[in-house]
This record gives structure tokens, C-alpha cells and sequence, in this order.
């Protein structure tokens, strides 16, 4: 049984079940005892009762004894939050027995998180009569801090996100295991090694999802019971599904219907009795290893796991999947040779199960010194240590209820991400360290991350060819940013774009002999920071104190060099910075910077930028405008696209603009006389679209979200986005062309600042065109 987390709140009751069938039956005792006390009940009393005939027992019971009280209780309780607007049956049901006000509510988890959420949002996050307990292990508790993973030649192994799947198999002596691979396999020999001085060993084996195709866990259970037969080593093979539990006994065959009703236990305590301890026992299954059930005979527990669970898998899910492993029975684990448990699994899965036990302890703790329960879940007074942060390190939604993780972000306080990385950080270092792509994707992240934290995977591929030429096919970018995401690096929205963290949160994996490091200087400091342009300029000269230049190079008198000697250097150089400058007599060294690298000329002298041509790359083609405006109190410079769309630019898009455009001018064959030619040209033509009388509907009405109105009789359309949508994924799904989408849309009330990656709210209504064909 895994460590419990008990809570109880006054006033309100759920009912007493495990999950998946409710199972009441303390309830059923609770109501036979009020009615011998009153008048005989013609109920039928039943030893389980569903959800429906709960509320209909406590509705007989207070029939009987008017305000009758009574006690329910949860096990298994995060479970029972399935969907946002409980529309289930189940969830009715339980609804109609949280109507009937019971005297007090006892809910029971493991993973007691996603409940916790919710009473702070049911009780407005004022709950006073919320009692929170943990219950402390016992010396005998095998718990998850008792977990190691596998080590092969005193290094630590972990599994890939997903890299046990149907098409993984590992082939040996004739014998092919599917769902397997080597590190598998070394599981497997690490729990069979030194039979001698171990005996009750048991593998449970949670990797295999299929029951009934083909490479399912019966064809995986005999194929590994085969191949250690031909290594001379015996086994009994199990699986436990949702159609029961089937036994393979040595050199018999699969018996299906003995065990197929019966509990695991008593599978295991016959094997004990029949084969005693020294019969190694493996135990394959997926679905039925999650909750609820205890792998374990009175002399054989758990000693070696594996657990590979799909994306899909909740964090409740993967803990109690692994809380498999953890049993009162310390004892018998050391009389067995074993000093822990072994696991292989991902490294984020065990730092998540590890922390998340972390933040169970630190919200009991702070409840103890005196926090009311929601200031303590979190962390209102105080926020709570990294070491309770198992959130940053896993991909995974937080429950069964999608929405979860967002919400305990947005509640939860954490303390700042240490700059020391933890074990499961220092492995996707290792994992990355020297691999060129890896190294030169955290490179170009981290340079677009300056700008936003939003990136578009075609943003990749464009600033890796502009800024490295670097070459990386669409097909390696997916598949690195999917390890990136399973490792927690980014994160994915719904809506295809990448969300990356501050740029000192990459580099920490960044191998400095394979790509230059980013400057992580605030904007501030980087604004006044010399950069170097190459060996075509002169090199840094030595300014003597003396020399008529020490008075020059301030913020009011800027260096102007004229170099006749290097054609390519003059034209190009329009400012260089004084650095090191001090007072008696030393010499003060220079530094040479272009003007699209001219860091201190755009924040000393932003408007002489007004009029520059620039260029920027849109999906595959460029596109040119010019800078029409410096904006002083926002420090943006406003650009005008020739084909009529506009943006704003801080200093680093300028500056790559105009890098740009150098390389690009031969192709600007327009470059229009007057700023009037352009900031008023259709885009390819197109006229205008309709933005008068756009209907508005509420935020919360579902049915609006992602559909669209027709309007032909004004030429256009109006679509209803969905939370976090931008006008790059509106135009993608439409096929529209992005600038027309913010050409329209600017002209309208509140939408004057929108841009590519702009998110919306629920329902903003976005102007569309019709279709060409229309």
C-alpha cells in the first residue's frame, strides 16, 4: 500500500468507494446499524452499493431518523475528478450525494493534489475548516525515496520518453521480446543476478499497453520466460489485465481460468508455497498496475520495476503506478537480499514522483506552523522550496482533468529555479552535450527568446540558415523539439507554437565548444556592451588620454571613423564605443561596431534610423519595408512593410532587419520615393475587409469557440478563437495570408497592437475575407 494523504472537511461528504467500482461498504454497515436502532427498513440492504443507491440509502436513513448524520468517505480520491463541468454519470451521482450535507467529508489519495485545487476553488480559497493530514511512514514503509534506478557499470540508466513501443523488440538466442530493449533486458538481469544470496525476487513490468494485438504483454511474459529458460534460469510468468489474471508455469502452458478471478496476492502466496522463494516471478500488465491493487505475499514484495508510460499519462497516474513499488515490508525486502527497490524509468518521472512527495510534506508542514490550509497548498506566506517543484519537470497535465496544470502555475508560488541542475537535468545535459543539432536548436531558442517566448518551429529554421547557415530539415526539428518537450525544455501550446524559457535556462545544457554561448546581460547592459565585427575592420586601437578622441565617444559626441584604408570598413563603420574609460593617464581601448551591430547608436540615436530600408523573412520569402517612426516612450521603432502591412521593432529586430536587408537589397527592386506610396498599398491587391457591426457573443459560450460566421452580403468572415489562438494559426487554418489578417484587424478598436503571435482570449472575434473563390 502506498503512503496516504487523508483530508476532511466539515459540512460536506462524498461517500466511501475505490475506484473503478464503487464499493461502499462501510456505508452499507454504517446504515444497517442506524436502522436496528429505529423501525425495520424494507431497503434492501446490499454489501456493495453504486453512487445512486448511496443517496438513496441516506435518503431511507433520514426517513427513519429525521437529520440523521453520517460520515463519508473518499479513497482513491483525486480519481474522482474527471471532466470541468462534471457532466459524467458518476459525477452526477456523486453530485447528488454532495447535496444530501453529511457531517463531515474524508478523502484518501496518494496523490491528493488535483482535490486540493478544488476545494481552494470551491471554498473561494478562504477554506478555515479544511483538516489536511500526512501520515508518516513506519520503519517497516518502503517508500519512494526508497526507489533507485538501474545502474549498468556504476552509471545510471534511464529510458527515453517512449522509447519502449510495439515496433522496439530485443532478439537473443533465437528468442524475440517485444516492447523490450537492451536496458530492459538489463532490468530483467540485474533482478535474476546473484540467485545465491537472493531469493522472492519479483519484477513488475508496466511498458506493454496492448492486451489483445499483436506484441501484446502475453506474447512479452512468454517470450522472457523462454529466453531465460535457454539461459538456464526458471521463471513463472504473469499477466493482469482487464480480462483477469493468467499464470505460465515452467514447460506448461498459459492457464487462463484458475487464477483469472483471484486476487494477485493469492497468485503470489501459492507460488511461495508451491515453488518457494527462489522461483523468480514476473508480473506484466498496464491499465490494472495503477491503483488499488498490492503486489505482494507475506513473503514476496516488489523488488525491480519498470515503468514506461505514455505521453498521455497524467502525473496522478505515473505516481501511483509507481507507488506499486512502495509497501510496509522493509523486513522481508532485507531478508530477501535486497537493500531497495530498483526502477527503470524516464529520469523527469522519478524526480516528479520524488518532489511531488516533497510538496505533500511542505503543505503538511506549513499547515502545522500554522497556515490555513489554501495559504499552505500555495504558498501564500511563504513560496515553497524547488525541492517541492515537481511540476518544471515533466510535460505531464497534473490530472485527469485537463486545465490542472495551468491552474496550479497560476496558484501554486515557487521559489526561483536553482542554477544548480538536478539529477534529472544533469542527464538531459549528458544526453544533448555533443549532439551538434541539440546544441545549435538551444542556440537559436535562446536568441529568439529575446525577442519572444513564443516560437514557431519555421522561426527556428529561418534564424538557424540566417544567423548560422545552418542547415536542419523539418523532420529533425520536430524530432528534437519533441525530446525537448519530453525533457521539459519547452513546452508545446495547442496551437503548434513553442514556449521557451529565459535564456539562462538553456545554456546551463549548452556546450561552449560546439556553439558560441548567448550574452545573458539584461537589455540595459547589453545595450552598452561593445561587440566586435570581424577581422575585416581594424582592430581595437589604443586611445591615449592625451589624444584629442578622449573627449569623444560620450552619449552627446559619438566617434565618427573614416577609415580610408579599408574601402569595406569605412563605408560600413558609423560608430565605435569608448570602454574602460578612467581618469589618469591610462589609455582607453575602443571597440569598432557596424551599424547593424551599432548597439550604443540605436539607443543614443534611435531617430537616425527613421528612413532605413530593412527586410525580414516571412514562412520562405522576404519581405521590405522601411522605418517610418521612432516611438521614444515605448523605445520601438514603427515599420512599414511595401505591401502595406506594419509592426513595431525593439532593438534586436532592427538590428537583425538590417543585417538582413544587406544581404538581401539586390533583391528590393521597389524602394519606393515616399513613404506615401506604400503605407496605404493593398497587399496583393486585395481590398480592404468589413470591419462594421461585428457581432459580439459572451467569453464563456462554448458553442462559439472555433466556429465561424459567414457574412457574404460584407465580404467577409467572422472567426470566434479559442483561448491562446494568434493570427499565425488563424491564418494557417484559413489559409489566409498573416498580414492581411493584421492589416484588417488593426483598424479596429482594441486590436491597434496585435501582431503574429498575439494570443486571444475566448471568443474574440477576428475579421476574416471570404474565400478567394467567394
Amino acid at each position: 500500500m502506498s503512503r496516504s494523504t487523508k483530508l476532511w472537511k466539515a459540512g460536506r461528504t462524498v461517500g466511501l468507494w475505490s475506484s473503478p467500482i464503487p464499493s461502499p461498504r462501510c456505508l452499507t454497515r454504517l446504515a444497517k446499524v442506524r436502522f436496528s436502532q429505529s423501525q425495520p427498513c424494507s431497503m434492501d440492504q446490499k454489501p456493495t452499493m453504486t453512487l445512486f443507491e448511496n443517496a438513496i440509502a441516506i435518503k431511507e436513513y433520514r426517513k427513519q431518523i429525521p437529520g440523521g448524520k453520517f460520515i463519508l468517505i473518499v479513497d482513491e480520491a483525486d480519481a474522482m475528478f474527471r471532466t470541468v463541468d462534471k457532466h459524467q454519470v458518476f459525477e452526477k451521482a456523486l453530485q447528488q450525494l454532495l447535496g444530501l450535507n453529511p457531517s463531515m467529508t474524508v478523502m484518501i489519495s496518494a496523490t491528493p493534489v488535483p482535490f486540493m485545487l478544488d476545494l481552494i476553488n470551491e471554498m473561494d480559497k478562504s477554506a478555515d475548516n479544511i483538516e489536511f493530514f500526512n501520515l508518516e511512514p513506519q520503519d517497516e514503509y518502503v517508500g519512494i525515496e526508497n526507489i533507485v534506478p538501474l545502474e549498468i557499470d556504476g552509471k545510471k540508466v534511464y529510458l527515453e520518453q517512449n522509447e519502449l513501443t510495439y515496433k522496439s523488440s530485443y532478439t537473443f538466442d533465437g528468442v524475440t521480446v517485444c516492447n523490450a530493449n537492451e536496458k530492459n533486458i538489463s532490468l530483467y538481469d540485474d533482478a535474476l543476478s546473484d540467485m545465491d544470496n537472493r531469493k522472492g525476487v519479483l519484477v513488475l513490468d508496466c511498458s506493454c499497453p496492448r492486451v489483445y494485438a499483436v506484441n501484446n504483454i502475453k506474447d512479452k511474459a512468454t517470450a522472457v520466460q523462454e529466453l531465460y529458460r535457454r539461459r538456464g534460469k526458471e521463471s513463472i510468468v504473469i499477466t493482469f489485465s482487464g480480462r483477469g489474471i493468467a499464470v505460465k508455469y515452467p514447460h506448461k502452458d498459459w492457464d487462463h481460468e484458475s487464477w483469472r478471478k483471484k486476487l494477485i496476492g493469492d497468485v503470489l502466496q501459492h507460488i511461495d508455497e508451491a515453488f518457494g522463494l527462489g522461483m523468480p516471478v514476473f508480473i506484466f500488465g498496464y491499465a490494472k498496475m495503477r491503483r488499488g491493487i498490492s503486489f505482494r505475499s507475506s513473503n514476496r514484495v516488489p523488488t525491480h520495476m519498470i515503468m514506461a508510460l505514455g505521453r498521455g499519462h497524467n502525473i496522478s497516474n505515473m505516481v501511483q503506478t509507481l507507488g506499486r513499488i512502495t509497501f510496509n515490508g522493509r523486513s522481508v525486502l532485507k531478508d530477501n537480499g535486497f537493500d531497495g527497490v530498483t526502477v527503470l524509468t524516464t529520469s523527469n518521472d522519478l524526480t516528479v514522483c520524488l518532489k511531488k512527495q516533497k510538496y505533500i510534506e511542505e503543505v503538511s508542514k506549513r499547515i502545522k506552523s500554522g497556515d490555513t490550509f489554501a495559504d499552505a497548498v500555495t504558498g501564500a506566506n511563504q513560496r515553497l522550496p524547488d525541492s517541492a517543484n515537481f511540476l518544471r519537470h515533466t510535460f505531464r497535465e497534473l490530472g485527469g482533468i485537463r486545465g490542472m496544470r495551468a491552474q496550479f502555475e497560476e496558484w501554486v508560488l515557487m521559489e526561483d529555479v536553482p542554477k544548480e541542475l538536478s539529477p534529472d537535468e544533469e542527464e538531459t545535459k549528458e544526453k544533448f552535450w555533443h549532439d551538434t543539432d541539440a546544441q545549435k536548436l538551444l542556440q537559436s531558442l535562446a536568441r529568439l527568446r529575446k525577442g519572444h517566448q513564443l516560437v514557431h518551429p519555421d522561426d527556428v529554421i529561418d534564424d538557424l540558415k540566417e544567423a548560422e547557415d545552418y542547415q536542419m530539415t523539418k523532420k529533425k526539428l520536430r524530432e528534437l523539439l519533441r525530446k525537448f518537450c519530453d525533457k521539459n525544455l519547452v513546452s508545446k501550446d495547442k496551437d503548434g507554437l513553442f514556449k521557451v524559457p529565459p535564456p539562462d535556462r538553456l545554456t546551463p545544457f549548452m556546450n561552449p565548444d560546439v556553439v558560441e554561448m548567448p550574452d545573458l546581460l539584461d537589455d540595459d547592459e547589453q545595450s552598452f556592451e561593445a561587440e566586435n565585427v570581424g577581422s575585416s575592420c581594424p582592430p581595437l586601437r589604443e586611445v591615449s588620454t592625451d589624444s584629442p578622441y578622449s573627449s569623444l565617444g560620450t552619449r552627446e559626441n559619438p566617434i565618427v571613423l573614416d577609415d580610408s584604408s579599408d574601402d569595406e570598413c569605412s563605408t560600413s563603420i558609423s560608430s565605435i564605443t569608448m570602454a574602460n574609460t578612467t581618469e589618469g593617464g591610462r589609455s582607453h581601448a575602443a571597440k569598432v561596431v557596424t551599424p547593424e551591430k551599432a548597439v550604443d547608436t540605436l539607443i543614443l540615436e534611435p531617430e537616425s534610423f527613421v528612413g532605413k530600408r530593412i527586410a525580414k523573412k516571412f514562412w520562405t520569402k522576404p519581405y521590405f519595408g522601411r522605418v517610418v517612426e521612432y516611438i521614444q516612450d515605448r523605445k520601438l521603432w514603427h515599420i512599414t512593410y511595401d505591401d502595406g502591412d506594419e509592426e513595431d521593432f525593439d532593438k534586436n529586430d532592427l538590428r537583425k532587419a538590417l543585417r538582413f536587408y544587406r544581404k538581401q537589397q539586390h533583391d528590393d527592386h521597389s524602394k519606393p520615393s515616399s513613404l506615401s506610396e506604400t503605407s496605404l498599398s493593398p497587399l496583393f491587391g486585395a481590398p480592404l475587409t468589413n470591419i462594421v457591426d461585428i457581432p459580439e457573443v459572451w467569453e464563456d459560450d462554448v458553442s462559439k469557440r472555433r466556429s465561424v460566421i459567414e457574412e457574404p452580403e460584407k465580404k467577409r468572415r467572422i472567426y470566434y478563437t479559442d483561448l491562446r489562438c494568434t493570427p499565425t494559426t488563424i491564418a494557417k487554418r484559413f489559409k489566409v495570408d498573416v498580414r492581411q489578417i493584421l492589416r484588417d484587424n488593426k483598424r479596429r478598436e482594441g486590436y491597434e497592437n496585435i501582431k503574429r503571435n498575439s494570443t486571444f482570449d475566448y471568443n474574440s472575434p477576428i475579421v476574416l475575407p471570404l474565400k478567394r473563390d467567394e
